[in-house]
């Protein structure tokens, strides 16, 4: 799978507010899952590409009603947190 990173992170927010602003942006970019968040830490922030900092960052995947999955860029680690926290938010393109 070919991912194009959006030019910088969205901010920190909630992922409810994450969700809305990406898709205000439109044109195909969309706040990567699970699979395609591990994807850009394996090949882009391990390779020190894309300008990515070690934060967490939201995937669009919920882990309930509550909660959804975000990615720890330090550990390489995905965790869940509530949708009312604030984690940073780096929209991708799938690239065919």
């Amino acid at each position: 799978m070919n991912l194009e990173l959006y030019h910088s992170d969205l901010g920190k927010l909630n992922w409810f507010d994450a969700i809305e602003k990406c898709k205000l942006i439109g044109d195909g970019w969309v706040i990567p899952n699970r699979i395609q968040l591990q994807i850009v830490y394996k090949e882009f922030y391990k390779m020190g590409l894309g300008n990515l900092s070690n934060t967490f960052d939201w995937t669009c995947e919920e882990f309930n009603t509550q909660y959804a999955w975000s990615q720890n860029f330090d550990s390489g680690v995905q965790h869940s947190y509530t949708k009312f926290h604030k984690n940073n938010v780096r929209p991708v393109k799938i690239i065919e």
